[in-house]
């Protein structure tokens, strides 16, 4: 088979890109997300799943392509998702006591089978008292798109957390009442709270004085 040219492959995207736009009356799209939350190593993590729909995708691609030439570069790609990974950090927002926090992007985003997106961000845990912490963590501006919010509690990997496997677990992590409603909800402007149990701090050994010796030897 003969390599497709540049323009003959602008061609092509523009007939799928046209095609799906026509499949669809309404350019509300369904978009399922996929929140997971743990602590580790100091800092919580969240990763945030994002499933669209062929329709969506097409669009991202034709975004993607800034130069029109039919194909997307490597570094077209990275610009691409590295901008969006910004962007969805901003929708975020940890509260940790009376601070509010913004969680940064830590990793590249990954692109897994049936046009879904996953991406990683995190912020620090400082000044936590041992004992419990409530935890707010709020998704704004998530209401423009239809379609099933769900989180729950874990990296959804093997072993305590990706990318920091030589750290060390903050607490215990667990949802509050509040969070519990929120399951199955439609996308939009959520909050949910969590109680992170922090362990108190190991005390020093003293000096190794042997075992006690009874009074009335």
């Amino acid at each position: 088979m003969m390599p497709l040219s540049a323009s003959r492959l602008s061609c092509l995207m523009f007939v799928l890109l046209s095609a799906a736009l026509q499949a669809h009356e309404s350019p509300v799209e369904r978009i399922d997300r996929m929140l997971r939350v743990w602590a580790w190593d100091g800092r919580l993590h969240l990763r945030y799943e994002v499933s669209y729909n062929e329709r969506s995708a097409l669009l991202e691609l034709h975004a993607m392509d800034t130069n029109a030439d039919g194909t997307i570069q490597e570094q077209e790609r990275h610009t691409y998702f590295a901008a969006k990974a910004e962007r969805m950090a901003e929708h975020f927002e940890i509260h940790v006591g009376d601070a509010t926090r913004k969680p940064i992007s830590t990793g590249e985003v990954m692109l897994r089978r049936n046009w879904r997106q996953v991406y990683d961000l995190s912020v620090p845990l400082t000044t936590l008292a041992s004992g419990e912490n409530v935890l707010r963590v709020a998704v704004r501006g998530m209401h423009i798109q239809p379609g099933e919010f769900r989180w729950t509690i874990g990296s959804g990997q093997a072993g305590a957390a990706p990318r920091a496997a030589n750290g060390n677990p903050v607490g215990r992590l667990k949802p509050a009442e509040s969070a519990k409603d929120s399951a199955g909800r439609p996308s939009g402007d959520i909050e949910l709270s969590f109680i992170l149990e922090v362990p108190p701090a190991p005390t020093k050994a003293g000096p190794d004085t042997g075992p006690e010796r009874s009074q009335t030897e």
